[in-house]
């Protein structure tokens, strides 16, 4: 039996093998695909943890997604649609 060096439960688990491991969003920079899609990761994991068992529902998910990204270009004074529409 080959025993493993990470236990089981960790970060690694959840790292994707096309965009890497799950990060929050930098609120200096406009956020890529890449980002984006990073930061739905570790929104995700951070729902599943603190709540349901089964997972959040992926409209929780983008709701948080949606309010970090309006911020970052309320920020960079980006126009933008309604939320809604950004949803």
């Amino acid at each position: 039996m080959i025993l493993s060096k990470h236990p089981p439960g960790t970060r690694l688990k959840d790292s994707c093998p096309v965009f890497g491991a799950p990060q929050k969003l930098l609120g200096n920079v406009l956020p890529t695909y890449e980002d984006v899609v990073k930061f739905y990761q570790f929104t995700r994991n951070e729902l599943k943890s603190s709540g349901n068992y089964k997972g959040p529902a992926v409209s929780e998910i983008n709701e948080v997604l949606a309010f970090r990204i309006e911020e970052i270009w309320k920020k960079a004074s980006i126009p933008s649609v309604s939320h809604n529409r950004v949803l």
